[in-house]
């Protein structure tokens, strides 16, 4: 049993870099560095991503989300996986993360309701050049921090509520 398995995991292996060669579509690293503003329903970011062969890159990326009821400040290191070397990734995130109740809903002590702490942030989208390979490019996606820190209100080390966040990004690789 293993034997088949292994034979077709290799068969697949093989089809799939014989396609791939005669593929025209666009390549995740047409170009290495790609940036890029990010719109959300109610927040912006900014990101710069580095492409360090076809199917991985390293980034950086600062947002501000704003909910109903909270606030999200992020600052992290991402790094992505585009399986098949195309349009679609997934990634990973780690970094800084503040996740505050607006002050409009604040504590008995006046003061508003925070987690500070670190976010471990999975994610998943698509990079789509749009006109020029490599040029102007859209990056619709979905991101979702998971965030573990101390809380302001002194209850010591906490999980954030969990709240993902649709993203628009618009950007230029160069």
């Amino acid at each position: 049993m293993k034997k088949i398995i292994v034979l077709l995991f290799l068969a697949t292996l093989v089809a799939t870099g014989v396609f791939a060669q005669g593929n025209e579509t666009k390549s995740a690293n047409a170009r290495l560095n790609w940036a890029s503003g990010q719109l959300s329903i109610l927040g912006v970011g900014a990101r710069y991503e580095r492409m360090l062969n076809e199917r991985w890159s390293i980034g950086a990326n600062a947002s501000l989300n704003t909910y109903i009821l909270f606030t999200d400040y992020d600052v992290s290191v991402v790094g992505r996986f585009y399986p098949w070397g195309k349009t679609f990734f997934a990634g990973i995130g780690v970094g800084f993360h503040v996740q505050e109740l607006l002050p409009l809903f604040v504590g008995e002590d006046g003061k508003a309701y925070s987690v500070t702490g670190v976010a471990i942030t999975p994610e998943l989208g698509w990079k789509i050049d749009i006109g020029n390979t490599g040029g102007f490019f859209l990056s619709p996606g979905v991101k979702f921090p998971l965030t573990f820190g101390a809380a302001s209100d002194g209850s010591g080390f906490m999980m954030a509520m969990p709240l993902p966040v649709i993203y628009l990004g618009l950007g230029y690789a160069f």
